[in-house]
């Protein structure tokens, strides 16, 4: 289910204090992030002109505004072309364009509510990586319960051929 995201809009939801170009960067790397294990696609609006150049991707297309239209109005364009946007999520707190996207039947998500979304998603990721991850403890306690196996198996076979030797 493709999104279309209000970028600024989720940014100021983000609460990011920061040069704009910093927090959008940030937010891009969470959103590619998130878009790797939903495997989903995004489209995201910015307002533009932009101070450093970003790089859309087949999966992540990055669309900024020109002169004379905002981001919204983009919004609001893709939304009139198409005649069925059910398979459409938009993320955003504006509500000109979530009544909208509302009207053409798409989902809609507030840019609070997405960003808790993407917040559980990062969790789940770092526990699924920290999981998969050993530690040097765990390397030792494994060593050390792997050398007493041994150890007790090599006393088990002199046991063994004591009891062998006495016969």
């Amino acid at each position: 289910m493709p999104y279309l995201i209000d970028g600024d809009n989720l940014l100021w939801a983000w609460d990011f204090e920061g040069k704009i170009e910093e927090g959008r960067s940030q937010l891009l790397n969470v959103l590619l992030r998130f878009q790797k294990r939903k495997k989903s696609k995004f489209i995201i609006f910015f307002d533009g002109p932009l101070k450093e150049s970003f790089s859309s991707t087949e999966s992540m297309r990055i669309v900024i505004s020109s002169a004379g239209a905002s981001a919204d109005e983009m919004i609001m364009e893709l939304l009139d072309t198409k005649t069925d946007c059910r398979n459409l999520v938009l993320v955003s707190s504006d509500r000109e364009l979530r009544y909208k996207a509302k009207t053409k039947r798409a989902k809609v998500i507030s840019s609070s509510e997405f960003i808790k979304i993407l917040q559980r998603v990062a969790k789940k990721g770092e526990r699924e990586e920290r999981e998969q991850e050993i530690t040097p403890l765990e390397v030792r306690l494994w060593e050390n319960i792997f050398k007493r196996r041994e150890e007790s198996g090599k006393k088990f076979g002199r046991t063994l051929r004591k009891k062998n030797e006495k016969r």
